[in-house]
């Protein structure tokens, strides 16, 4: 099994017409994997991550020197400009996300393309982080759901009420841990198994 290795960086973007465009500032995470899965006897390491920290400033110099029209534009261009080009011959895009700093996230994972939030919430007093991806859709970006009670989501009834939710992880902030929720449609009556967990 090839190891996934993750770095970030802060980066600054516009986005938007040229008469208005917006200024923003994202966290960029970036998980690549080694294209041999061979461990280099010198170092330890299957990747070199002063490569990885070389592609993650060459990206972060792309984007901040044009102006996107869109997320989506800004998001698949990223992902183009890493699956081509010299970073092929010797790392694999594992992962990309893009963190606003209101808590926004869009991203891509091994072909397919999301967008969710990081947000705090109050469930019956307690307070969690609450990590959600949904399906890409820049038309419902900046107007994505709330949700309403834990009783909710550990019931599973949260992706029947959102169909384009694909996953949800929620952090509890006073006893520790993290739980993630994944969608699935596995069952021998064809019926939706909804909110599998998954204990981090």
């Amino acid at each position: 099994m090839k190891l996934t290795f993750f770095r970030s960086q802060t980066i600054g973007s516009k986005i938007g017409k040229p008469e208005d465009p917006r200024a923003f500032v994202f966290d960029l995470e970036f998980g690549v994997s080694g294209v041999s899965g061979e461990v280099d006897p010198l170092t330890g390491m299957a990747v070199s991550l002063i490569e990885v920290d070389k592609q993650l400033c060459d990206l972060r110099d792309y984007l901040s020197t044009r102006l996107w029209h869109s997320f989506e534009e800004l998001l698949f261009a990223s992902v183009d400009w890493l699956s081509i080009g010299e970073m092929t011959q010797t790392l694999q895009l594992k992962e990309l996300l893009f963190v606003e700093k209101r808590g926004v996230i869009f991203g891509w994972s091994e072909g397919h393309y999301f967008m969710g939030s990081k947000v705090v919430a109050e469930f019956s007093g307690e307070i969690y982080g609450l990590k959600s991806k949904f399906n890409f859709n820049e038309v419902r970006f900046l107007s994505l759901p709330h949700f309403d009670s834990m009783e909710e989501i550990e019931s599973g009834k949260v992706f029947e009420n959102h169909p384009d939710l694909i996953s949800l992880e929620i952090e509890d902030f006073v006893r520790g841990g993290k739980v993630q929720y994944l969608k699935s449609s596995s069952s021998a009556l064809g019926q939706k198994n909804l909110g599998r967990a998954h204990q981090k």
